[in-house]
């Protein structure tokens, strides 16, 4: 699931920066707009691809039980 943790940054960095490249920079409620959720889209891939446990689980393993007698 890395590679869609790539896929993700590099997609927020593309919104984020799309106003410029576009040319709709002078539109301030779309640059706004952009900014924000390209930096959280950005913030976000990030947190996952190097904030987070190596492990495949996020839930905690129970230990093994003893069987009855």
């Amino acid at each position: 699931m890395k590679g869609l943790s790539w896929v993700q940054l590099v997609l927020g960095l593309w919104v984020l920066v799309s106003p410029w490249i576009i040319g709709f920079a002078d539109i301030s409620a779309a640059l706004w707009s952009n900014v924000i959720v390209g930096a959280l889209m950005v913030i976000f891939a990030l947190w996952q691809l190097f904030g987070g446990k190596s492990s495949g689980s996020s839930m905690p393993q129970m230990p093994p039980q003893m069987p009855q007698q």
